[in-house]
């Protein structure tokens, strides 16, 4: 379906193009896993039309592409091998190419995915972390491409992935690497960058296909996931378990990233309401409370974005359809017709939204309280595109099922 059908639309006002110019992309959702990019300067008027400036094909997959030190790299399946590759951006030509064997038979059920890899890589201290479909853990050298360490995990637990297949990014801090690993029993473990020497890991939980971030509330810094069956809060320390909530969604499908918001906690999952929670701690013991709760909307695959106090969503409620809800209040602000479409990856860009719906269409709206005002909507790719789109230099990189497309800005 056309955006136009279900958008409320105001003129769109022709201003000065400025170009862009972001920071490292390097990680899931970018650099405050927030789906917020660091840009500082934006298109004041996007153009009627992206040129393109190169597409190539990469292999398949819905890893999301990532951009560092002025270079694009990009985590895909070829035949039985996962693949990474470092691509210079101004010709596509391939810098360096890394690949180890990874078989994997799909679940039935997740056909329309295909076989991964579906988590997204992360870059830190020179290195590379990427965790394909079955839940290899691989280390490169980002200059080159050596394997650094590598972990399969297969003695460890009876399987390596969840049942659709791994999905969860890894996270790097204080040269600690951060993954959710093993299948209905796993761990979720800090590994040592450098040496693969896992340092802590907690076990009481499976990995869901959530990704991680890190928060420090009264003091304790700490990680932050979905997993399985629970909303957790491990010390980054020691791992110990600070706090956690119940939550368990049909078939075990905990895929949002949460947003912090006044430091508390916005989440939603399929068939889980969207709501706040505040964390606290009161002398030694740790408490969640929940602040609201809107049984009116829902995310399944999708993470919601911030505008201030505006949530922006991409609901599974109606068959797919966008909706803002008040940060402070829970309320629904305004919401679209449903059928919109199956998934759309949200970021943020200054004052604007950038939805790229899994069918291929790239669309720029403006947020208010009142209306999500359409700005664009461009036609970017031929296939399925749940990968999140990636900016940097007047340029948007898109991944498809087998291509990476880089498109500009002017």
């Amino acid at each position: 379906m056309k955006i136009h059908k279900f958008l409320f639309f105001v003129g769109i006002t022709i201003l000065l193009f400025q170009p862009v110019f972001a920071q490292d992309w390097s990680q899931w959702r970018g650099s405050n896993r927030d789906g917020v990019a660091a840009i500082s300067q934006i298109p004041s008027n996007w153009p009627q039309q992206l040129r393109q400036a190169w597409q190539i094909e990469v292999g398949e997959g819905h890893s999301s592409p990532i951009y560092s030190n002025g270079k694009i790299f990009v985590f895909t399946r070829q035949n039985t091998e996962e693949v990474l590759l470092c691509i210079n951006p101004k010709d596509a030509s391939i810098i360096w190419q890394k690949s180890y064997s990874a078989p994997y038979t799909l679940n039935p059920a997740a056909f329309g995915h295909g076989k991964g890899p579906k988590s997204t890589p992360v870059i830190a201290e020179g290195k590379i972390i990427t965790l394909g479909i079955n839940g290899v853990l691989s280390c490169f050298d980002i200059t080159n491409g050596a394997l650094t360490w590598q972990r399969r995990f297969t003695e460890q637990f009876s399987k390596t992935a969840p049942v659709f297949g791994t999905a969860m990014s890894p996270l790097v801090n204080d040269g600690l690497a951060i993954a959710h690993v093993g299948g209905q029993k796993g761990a979720l473990m800090a590994i040592d960058i450098k040496s693969g020497d896992i340092k802590w890991q907690w076990d009481n939980d499976g990995p869901g296909y959530s990704s991680p971030l890190i928060a420090t509330i009264a003091g304790v810094k700490q990680i932050i996931t979905l997993s399985q069956k629970n909303i957790i809060g491990l010390a980054f320390e020691n791992g110990k378990l600070l706090w956690q909530i119940p939550f368990q969604t049909p078939w075990f499908q905990n895929i949002q990233t949460p947003l912090f918001y006044e430091n508390d906690l916005i989440l939603s999952g399929l068939q889980k309401a969207l709501m706040r929670v505040k964390i606290e701690k009161k002398n030694d013991t740790w408490s969640v409370e929940e602040v609201w709760k809107n049984k009116d909307t829902w995310t399944y695959m999708s993470s919601p974005v911030l505008f201030g106090d505006i949530i922006v969503l991409f609901s599974d409620r109606r068959k797919g359809s966008y909706a803002m809800v008040d940060a402070k209040s829970g309320e629904v602000l305004w919401q679209s017709q449903g059928r919109v479409g199956e998934n759309a990856a949200l970021i943020r860009v200054g004052e604007f939204l950038l939805s790229l719906q899994n069918e291929g269409k790239l669309i720029i709206a403006k947020p208010s309280r009142e209306k999500l005002e359409l700005i664009r909507e461009y036609t970017v790719a031929d296939s399925q595109t749940w990968a999140h789109p990636v900016l940097f230099d007047n340029h948007i990189l898109i991944k498809d099922k087998t291509n990476l497309t880089l498109w500009k800005l002017n």
